[in-house]
């Protein structure tokens, strides 16, 4: 299965995210899609490479992908919406984009708003 492209935003700690986000280059973990209808009985894991950080680092442009074959691929569709969990912690929230998008150097609060 090709790997989709999207933007992830890192939750801050005091909304219950992670203290820091990921070093990267790679970060493995649960992903929950508001597509997946059969969340929480079948949960896929996603390897997500890091391509671009952005806004002092809170933001990520990444390659997504899931870490077996036979995973759902509609689930990384262009315009899929997904949460990144660390147990039941909610630590980010992404959005798959096109490929060909160009990706800012910086987001302005609109785009920002847009990824959640």
């Amino acid at each position: 299965m090709k790997p989709s492209h999207a933007l992830i935003r890192w939750i801050p700690p005091e909304q219950g995210g992670r203290q820091l986000p990921p070093a990267g280059p790679l970060y493995s973990t649960v992903a929950r899609f508001e597509d997946d209808e059969h969340w929480p009985h079948e949960a896929w894991s996603v390897l997500i490479k890091f391509e671009h950080s952005f806004n002092a680092g809170h933001y990520i442009y990444a390659e997504v992908s899931f870490l077996v074959d036979d995973a759902p691929a509609n689930l990384l569709q262009v315009g899929s919406r997904f949460e990144l969990l660390e147990g039941r912690r909610r630590v980010a929230k992404g959005t798959v984009v096109p490929e060909e998008v160009t990706v800012p150097h910086e987001l302005n609060p609109l785009e920002s708003a847009l990824i959640g």
